[in-house]
């Protein structure tokens, strides 16, 4: 079927039809983005540290392995991300950003990442957790992972979800948390914290 018949076919749909073809169409949207979380993954494997070669690795300019997700996940080649934000028509820094949700859900926030691939959880609602718990320790990340798996099913609305991501980072790191509340409450002079 042909763009233009499709939307022909759209315009001639009664309500209930239309409904039915819109939660299709999500259904396969959200199988879409499962996917391209899982290709995301694969393509670090197979661009991770090893596949620099001996001889590259020292050579200043060449490509070098980096950390794009959080502490337990594997480096990446520099480039990968380009590579594959090239394939799906979005920017380095998108691609980037994909990966490093892809690699910490896989590795620090298995108990979401179970969800998502059952497609209970939204791919957005499970990478917003894993963007929050970035620069957590691993075991951190798993203590926010064990308390979000079930709210992350889009029970909550945004504002409460993100309320409630915000407050298990907090509580799995609460020195950090604390540490950021002591200075926002330091005194400044022309924008700048002054030390006590």
């Amino acid at each position: 079927m042909t763009r233009s018949m499709e939307a022909a076919a759209i315009d001639e749909m009664s309500e209930g039809r239309l409904l039915d073809h819109v939660e299709s169409l999500a259904a396969e949207k959200r199988r879409c983005e499962v996917e391209i979380l899982r290709a995301a993954a694969q393509h670090a494997y197979l661009h991770d540290a090893d596949s620099l070669g001996p001889a590259q690795v020292p050579t200043p300019g060449r490509e070098r392995a980096v950390d794009l997700g959080g502490g337990g996940t594997p480096q990446v080649t520099e480039f990968a991300a380009a590579e594959l934000g090239a394939r799906l028509g979005m920017s380095s820094f998108s691609a980037r950003a994909l990966i490093a949700d892809a690699l910490d859900l896989k590795h620090r926030l298995p108990l979401l990442w179970a969800r998502v691939e059952r497609l209970e959880v939204q791919p957005y609602l499970a990478r917003h957790v894993a963007q929050r718990t970035r620069r957590l320790a691993p075991e951190q990340a798993a203590y926010v992972d064990g308390r979000m798996v079930e709210f992350a099913d889009g029970r909550l609305t945004w504002t409460r979800f993100q309320t409630r991501v915000e407050a298990m980072v907090k509580a799995a790191d609460p020195e950090t948390a604390a540490s950021r509340r002591d200075r926002r409450g330091r005194p400044t002079c022309h924008g700048v914290q002054v030390g006590r």
